[in-house]
């Protein structure tokens, strides 16, 4: 950072430890100066076609662009005795009071850069910028202070959801330049970061690519298999097209069995002990033991035997939201352990004699199958899948079990190298995620310069 950009000629001491040395001209003084006050949102109620406005959200927050998101806005009926002190107007900044998590700390601002007209939920406060400070200029100082964690000692969590005292965290100290200076370094982050945002969005898509083909890969070869000369007939099932010749083309049910998982009483929880796999667990096809982590006793797992996962045991998420692809995923586990299934996760098992674990798992996965599990009917939002509907599915089968290790390491050979590239390409995103929060924090506290900067464009 310091190589590309130069420093100030003169600085002097904050006094602030995590500010360091601050440019000699910057004012030092607390985050409230800086904001005409904050004013707390309103839920309202249903809509009623006469009261509507948009209320804006936690969820509305673009964390990356630190602006609002459009994508899906919500309307609510508020009275107009109460929306006329909380009426947004563009430049405010809008912070979150409630909410937060584990990874995320409540207290990210973001800027309302729109022109509609809209307030805030009950979750969220606006702030509005006083004269001599720009909104840009800030919602970047706040994201630096964000991403320190300045906002920390500020946060009271007596139950599950964390909340900000405002009043608190704008107590803490800032350095700010002039004005003039504030939209410079407002306007350089503006360009700079729009830079590194588009080269993570290619990255992203990158990503999305590898996807698609190993998606594409695994359902090509466990429908078509490795031969391109070898003869096909019409499976007669739409998702599966034509198949190998000496394939079977047969309900999963003749391949695998299923085991249900057992529903426990919250009464069973202990803070340590067994860990319970449950639907957030087997999470898009990969087993996730971080999320939510859930534990009983060692004496349950002694009394519930028919319901352990072991080391290579093949589970699937049976419940989910009825047009989401969030339920139906298959992971492999893969890790020594002792475990317990929890309801809405099934075990399945392959028949030994006819089919190898590793393919079973490439068949749970392609796209032919998962296509044909989300046709199932619903009656509800809800998807839930039975047993059957799980084994009642029409899969193309190698008979030989020769053939279908061949496939299986096929596959696997194919995925680790994809699976290699989207490493790389997270880790490209993370590195750049990492620049531009560097650069900001360079930028709004003083240790480049840029005054001097120019546009060359993006």
């Amino acid at each position: 950072m310091a190589g590309r950009y130069k420093a100030y000629p003169e600085y002097k001491e904050s006094g602030i430890e995590w500010l360091g040395k601050v440019p000699q001209g910057w004012s030092i003084h607390s985050l409230k100066r800086s904001v005409d006050g904050v004013t707390n949102g309103i839920w309202g109620n249903e809509p009623d076609n006469e009261s509507d406005l948009i209320v804006l959200r936690v969820a509305d927050f673009n964390r990356d662009q630190l602006n609002i998101s459009d994508d899906k806005l919500t309307f609510r009926s508020i009275d107009p005795k109460d929306r006329a002190s909380r009426l947004l107007k563009k430049g405010d900044l809008l912070i979150e009071k409630s909410g937060g998590g584990d990874k995320t700390l409540v207290g990210c601002v973001v800027l309302f850069d729109k022109d509609y007209p809209a307030v805030t939920s009950n979750f969220v406060a606006k702030m509005t910028p006083q004269e001599g400070f720009d909104s840009s200029f800030l919602r970047y100082a706040f994201s630096q202070l964000y991403a320190g964690k300045v906002n920390f000692p500020s946060i009271k969590q007596t139950t599950g959801i964390q909340n900000l005292d405002s009043d608190a965290y704008l107590l803490e100290s800032f350095v700010f330049p002039s004005f003039t200076e504030q939209q410079k370094i407002a306007n350089f982050l503006d360009h700079e970061t729009a830079k590194i945002d588009t080269l993570i969005a290619k990255q992203e898509k990158l990503i999305e690519l590898l996807k698609e083909k190993r998606q594409a890969v695994i359902s090509h070869a466990v429908t078509k298999g490795l031969n391109p000369n070898a003869p096909m007939r019409d499976s007669g099932v739409e998702w599966l097209g034509e198949v190998p010749e000496h394939w079977d083309v047969i309900n999963l049910k003749y391949y695998a069995s299923i085991q249900g998982g057992y529903a426990f009483n919250s009464n069973d929880f202990v803070d340590n002990g067994i860990q319970i796999l449950r639907i957030g667990n087997v999470y898009q096809s990969r087993l996730a033991l971080d999320r939510q982590p859930t534990f009983v006793s060692d004496t349950l797992f002694e009394q519930l035997s028919e319901f352990r996962v072991m080391r290579n045991d093949i589970l699937m998420s049976l419940t989910g939201t009825l047009g989401k692809r969030d339920y139906g995923f298959a992971v492999k586990v893969d890790v020594d352990g002792n475990f317990l299934m929890n309801q809405r996760v099934a075990k399945l098992t392959p028949l030994k004699q006819k089919i190898t674990r590793s393919y079973l798992l490439n068949i749970l996965w392609s796209e032919p199958y998962l296509n044909q599990l989300y046709a199932l009917p619903s009656g509800t939002k809800q998807a839930n899948l039975s047993n059957s509907d799980v084994l009642g599915i029409a899969v193309a089968i190698p008979t030989s079990k020769e053939e279908q290790t061949q496939i299986a390491e096929y596959i696997k050979e194919k995925i680790l190298k994809l699976d290699a590239l989207t490493s790389k390409a997270e880790d490209t995103i993370l590195l750049m995620k990492e620049r531009k929060i560097a650069l900001i924090s360079a930028a709004v506290t003083g240790k480049i310069d840029v005054r001097d900067w120019e546009s060359q464009g993006i």
